[in-house]
């Protein structure tokens, strides 16, 4: 009777214990998954905006392209350019058919590079004519954009470009500072920004050796500019323009000759005057078998191709063109007072009006 008696008060005395308490784990839930969530933020935001590197050495216009602009490029199966139809926006067509047309973004670009993740180019807008863009704060700069889908867009600097040039990894532009105009260097990934020099020499024409350009000031000679060690080395003494190294020649605009096409080699040897008429602009075959050129010569300008190999001339077309880009095979020009677009193929020289579709 005892042993029962101790038996019931050791079942009362459990009954007053108080109750396990299991949700002190689960207060804590809420604060790990905010953690989980701010790493998984941080983590995607880093792959997001790391820097895929381009192929070294490999430039993502041709230097004619840019000279005349840089509103065309071609780079992987596809053309990247300004849609006149479109106020000017940026826009992808595969370059095989002309057909099969994307937007890539709503900025108007100027000296378009392609590099096998983005593009690198100079915003337009303030060329623009009508209503500034919503959200459209800094109408120019030097930006990135992927190539596909035009996401990610990022500033490398916020001022007019009067020239952009991608080589590698590398991107030499020209900085506009108070009035004051300098060349700068800065790199895919914005990693850096420095200046070269304090000068407003054109980085149009590059390669692993240096940065070619006609002097800016007092004399216009062919100079050939270090980026690294910052000095310049004379090729040509010559009156010069626009220079572009294609192949193993150096091409300009001679000033002395009435702004004729005129070339050298890479060393400043053998000069050739190569039109006999004042030019406008040009553009020469990567191979360096055909000179495109717009002579500006009043009611009897036009635009004519001479072939480097057998010095034939042809005409293309009678009128006032402009922004001759060479695209693999074909010719791109642009109307000089209406922008109509129009190509031809170096294989039948056949010109045709090139309308592209508009995206919404």
């Amino acid at each position: 009777m005892t042993l029962a008696k101790d038996d019931n008060i050791l079942k009362d005395l459990e009954l007053d214990k108080p109750p396990k308490k299991h949700g002190k784990f689960f207060k804590y839930i809420p604060a790990v998954l905010i953690a989980i969530g701010i790493i998984a933020f941080w983590g995607t935001n880093k792959l997001m905006s790391r820097t895929v590197p381009n192929t070294a050495g490999v430039p993502g216009n041709t230097t004619c392209n840019l000279y005349n602009g840089g509103i065309f490029c071609e780079y992987d199966g596809e053309i990247y350019f300004c849609n006149p139809l479109d106020n000017e926006c940026m826009y992808a067509v595969d370059s095989a058919t002309l057909k099969k047309f994307r937007k890539i973004t709503d900025d108007r670009p100027g000296f378009i590079n392609a590099t096998t993740k983005y593009i690198v180019y100079a915003r337009q807008n303030y060329l623009r004519d009508g209503a500034k863009p919503l959200f459209d704060y800094t109408t120019s700069g030097l930006f990135r954009v992927n190539r596909k889908g035009g996401r990610n867009t990022m500033m490398y600097y916020e001022e007019p470009v009067s020239m952009a040039t991608l080589y590698g990894n590398d991107i030499y532009y020209n900085y506009y500072d108070e009035g004051n105009i300098s060349l700068h260097h800065t790199d895919l990934g914005a990693e850096f920004d420095v200046m070269i020099i304090d000068s407003p020499l054109i980085p149009g024409s590059v390669d692993g050796q240096g940065i070619y350009y006609a002097g800016p000031e007092g004399n216009h000679y062919l100079y050939r500019l270090d980026p690294v060690s910052k000095t310049s080395t004379l090729i040509y003494e010559g009156n010069c323009y626009n220079p572009a190294l294609v192949g193993g020649s150096l091409y300009f605009m001679s000033l002395s000759n009435n702004y004729a096409i005129a070339r050298v080699d890479k060393y400043g040897a053998n000069p050739t005057i190569l039109t006999r008429n004042r030019c406008a602009c040009y553009n020469v075959t990567p191979d360096e078998q055909y000179l495109i050129y717009q002579v500006d010569d009043g009611a009897n300008s036009r635009i004519e191709v001479l072939n480097l190999y057998s010095t034939e001339v042809r005409t293309i077309a009678e009128g006032n063109y402009t922004a001759i880009h060479i695209l693999g095979n074909r010719v791109f020009y642009r109307d000089f007072f209406d922008n109509t677009i129009y190509y031809f193929d170096l294989s039948d020289f056949e010109v045709n009006e090139f309308t592209p579709k508009v995206v919404e």
